[in-house]
């Protein structure tokens, strides 16, 4: 009788098994059989909008938003699906900006939102925002597929906004360098990328040393800013998936996972290794195999990345568990792309935004060419097929 039970069970489980792989077949789509849609918005920051690609960097200027960019990731979904394209992937947005447009309840931090014209040369203010909600509200709405591209931004643009915002309280017109300090885009045109830095630096510690009136008010932003790591991306990811399903209940929304675009910083010796441990059955310790090919012997259950880059990548997990987690809400219509394997650009690894640059002459954490195809890949494959 148990034999026979067991005979029914292992039919069962293959049954189900050869079901689900059948299933998986007729769902999963290639960009040569994907689903055709109509209308499709990408939204999200700079890491869709093409940055970096020759199509972008033609226009002349940091941040370029609603155009077609050729060879970045939308264009080929784009092209892919048969959609009409309507670009909204914003460089420089946070979920806090992105949050703004779509819920009427939210305000953004006050240093997020006076040194945004900052951070994108006067492209962005207050006013921008507003204009923009019912445009964002109007495209979700008339869209059948949307990507959702957002949170990169959110683990560093809060801090150095904080630090200029402060450093705008600086009244001593005497800093290093000469005189006084002008927007980030006069900063850096007059003394480069590492002269800024030292000079915002100086004026934001003097901002602290010549307004000791405003110290409490300092160390409270301190603390909502450093709060805001644990809480924010969570806070305005759900507020922001909730508020597309709202303004249009049958979408179908594929949401980008985010990339360490630290994984390969190698300052130190130990930057960047990869301890793989091989799990055995036997109860001995198990083996740890280094990158470099070196074997020691240690317990361990996991793959683990070493040094200056596993920090952003805890981070980074954590982000794209909460955007997974959405796939279990909204079953059949909001779906997960994974991008860990996302060619960049490279350059200079020095993750300042007066670093930052169009090409790999310096710091570019966004994608190559086979990394925009990539992620339209990885987007394309969670769609059915025609089939």
């Amino acid at each position: 009788m148990k034999n026979v039970t067991r005979r029914v069970l292992s039919a069962v489980l293959a049954l189900v098994m050869s079901l689900s792989v059948l299933s998986v077949c007729v769902f999963a789509a290639t960009p040569e059989n994907v689903k055709r849609y109509r209308n499709y918005v990408a939204i999200g920051d700079s890491i869709g909008s093409g940055f970096g690609r020759p199509d972008y960097n033609k226009q002349g200027k940091m941040v370029v938003w609603g155009q077609r960019i050729e060879g970045a990731y939308p264009s080929y979904v784009a092209d892919w699906t048969h959609a009409k394209l309507t670009m909204r992937q914003m460089p420089g947005y946070t979920t806090a900006a992105l949050r703004y447009e779509l819920d009427d309840s939210y305000k953004m931090h006050d240093w997020e939102v006076h040194e945004l014209p900052n951070f994108t040369g006067g492209a962005y203010d207050k006013e921008f925002l507003d204009n923009m909600k019912q445009d964002f509200r109007d495209n979700i709405r008339k869209s059948d597929l949307i990507t959702l591209d957002i949170g990169i931004n959110d683990t560093w643009y809060s801090t150095i906004s904080l630090i200029y915002y402060i450093a705008e309280y600086a009244t001593n017109p005497n800093l290093k360098y000469g005189d006084t300090r002008g927007t980030l885009d006069q900063e850096l045109a007059k003394y480069g990328s590492m002269e800024t830095v030292v000079r915002n630096a100086l004026a934001y510690l003097d901002g602290f040393a010549t307004n000791p009136a405003q110290w409490a008010h300092f160390w409270a932003l301190w603390g909502q800013n450093v709060t805001s790591y644990l809480t924010s991306f969570q806070n305005n990811y759900d507020a922001i998936v909730k508020a597309i399903f709202k303004y249009n209940p049958k979408a179908t929304v594929v949401a980008v996972g985010g990339y360490n675009p630290y994984k390969d910083w190698k300052i130190t010796s130990m930057d960047g290794l990869k301890y793989t441990f091989n799990i055995t059955e036997d109860g001995k310790p198990y083996t740890m195999t280094l990158s470099d090919g070196k074997n020691v012997v240690i317990p361990g259950k996991t793959t683990i990345r070493s040094g200056i880059a596993a920090t952003p990548q805890g981070m980074y997990d954590i982000y794209n568990a909460i955007r997974e987690s959405y796939t279990a809400v909204y079953p059949g219509q909001y779906f997960y792309a994974d991008v860990p394997d996302t060619e960049m650009m490279g350059g200079l690894a020095v993750s300042l935004y007066e670093f930052s640059s169009m090409d790999d002459s310096s710091f570019n954490p966004h994608p190559t060419a086979a990394g925009h195809k990539y992620m339209a890949e990885q987007i394309v494959k969670q769609l059915p097929s025609r089939n």
